[in-house]
């Protein structure tokens, strides 16, 4: 028991970063929040359909086989999809070509698909090690642990992603004030940001987290 809950509370570490700071940083560099939703939108019905043949696979002593397989991939998956946010082109601007909207569309079904297998192949094992006297019990608290998994690395991604980043205040061409103490300061949070730009300045990126 012990082993299988420190399991289901870091396994999914490793791919954290790609489930919760990807669609934000698409956003961030000029993504329509419009086509983030499409994407969610087209993904529903693949989860439908890998759910109920993942389904099929994952029963009895090898449940838990397909899970190994799904784990691998979305690995590999949440390094591509960080690739893709990589190359986003024209970064600033909302208009970008179609080939990155099937690029990133693809991406992320590619990766729902891995995470739904994860999760059909996982509450198929909880249903076969579950005591059948208490089971609706010992399976709910087994799919808390699962979740707590995914949700308490938020907090130190999002530290990490601000940490690792650089990003500096900037005066514009027309600025008649190079001197103001604001430029060449960190603006990495939102709230720096808005003072820099009500300061007539720009936050450039050096490096982002």
């Amino acid at each position: 028991m012990i082993k299988l809950v420190s399991i289901l509370l870091l396994c999914k570490i490793g791919f954290a970063c790609f489930d919760n700071v990807s669609a934000l940083k698409l956003m961030d560099k000029g993504y329509k929040k419009e086509n983030v939703a499409l994407t969610v939108l087209i993904d529903f019905p693949f989860q439908l359909f890998i759910g109920y043949h993942a389904a099929r696979f994952a029963h009895g002593s090898s449940a838990l086989a397909p899970w190994l397989y799904g784990f691998a991939a979305r690995i590999v998956f949440a390094l591509i999809g960080t690739w893709v946010v990589a190359i986003y082109p024209n970064p600033g601007s909302e208009i970008v070509p179609n080939w990155y909207h099937l690029l990133v569309i693809s991406s992320a079904l590619v990766s729902s698909c891995t995470q739904t297998i994860m999760f059909v192949c996982m509450s198929a094992y909880f249903s076969v090690i579950s005591d059948p006297v208490i089971g609706g019990t010992y399976m709910t608290l087994l799919n808390t642990f699962s979740n707590l998994g995914g949700t308490w690395p938020q907090y130190f991604v999002m530290k990490a992603v601000d940490f690792a980043t650089q990003a500096v205040c900037v005066p514009s061409p027309a600025e008649s004030d190079p001197l103001n103490p604001i430029w060449d300061t960190s603006c990495v949070h939102h709230h720096e940001r808005e003072s820099c730009v009500k300061a007539g300045g720009s936050c450039e990126t050096l490096r982002d987290g």
